[in-house]
């Protein structure tokens, strides 16, 4: 009986900063599941005392069957720890993969800048002789007469 990952209302699951619901959650169903084991061994316990008329050795035999019975129904506490264990440590995996990644990125982005640098400043250069020639254009024709050669 596994517990279900908790939703918030829009329908989504929860964010990853709630491993204290998690193991809440987990502790809560691990009691609920040893109350379940209890409550099993006490009605066994019932079943032998209510066997009185039988021989002794047949209610021993008939006690050990329900016991293999409940203990075949029970889960293993331990398979939801490490259920949760194997969840967190894909979680954290996951982390790692993307740290990788970003990374990664970063270095792209670094060399990409980078090499981006000489053609901003070709584009730059560029700009100055474009407005060093546009400035000799309106001196020339500011102290040439209107229409006549220069």
């Amino acid at each position: 009986m596994a517990k279900k990952i908790p939703e918030q209302p829009d329908g989504g699951p929860q964010p990853a900063g709630l491993g204290a619901d998690y193991l809440r959650d987990a502790s809560e169903l691990m009691l609920s599941q040893f109350r379940a084991a209890t409550e099993m061994a006490m009605s066994a316990g019932r079943l032998t005392m209510g066997a009185g008329g039988l021989p002794s050795t047949e209610a021993a035999a008939g006690v050990l069957a329900y016991l293999q019975k409940l203990a075949a129904q029970i889960p293993l506490p331990n398979a939801q720890l490490d259920l949760l264990i194997k969840e967190l440590q894909a979680k954290r995996a996951l982390i790692g993969a993307l740290q990788l990644q970003l990374g990664a990125f970063e270095q792209q982005l670094e060399m990409m800048e980078k090499s981006l640098q000489p053609l901003q400043e070709w584009g730059q250069q560029w700009s100055d002789v474009q407005k060093s020639l546009t400035d000799a254009v309106r001196n020339f024709s500011i102290h040439t007469p209107e229409g006549g050669p220069a």
